[in-house]
């Protein structure tokens, strides 16, 4: 039985592809926030442009992602 939208609630989990959940199904879309603390309860962040070498920074406190440190958090 396909569920209609109506049904839907956005409180709910949601199962994506290979077991990933989603604690909701609120998605905060792409800004540029510049801060990292937690505020909110979306359930998927897609985040804006994230650097991936230490040159790559397009601005002060830009968020990146090149070391196993910055993995790790």
């Amino acid at each position: 039985m396909v569920a209609s939208i109506k049904d839907y609630k956005l409180s709910t989990l949601l199962v994506l592809a290979k077991g990933f959940t989603l604690t909701n199904r609120i998605v905060h879309g792409p800004v540029t926030r510049a801060r990292a603390d937690i505020r909110a309860g979306a359930g998927l962040i897609i985040t804006e442009a994230t650097a991936i070498l230490v040159q790559g920074f397009g601005w002060y406190g830009s968020p990146a992602l090149y070391s196993d440190e910055q993995a790790a958090t």
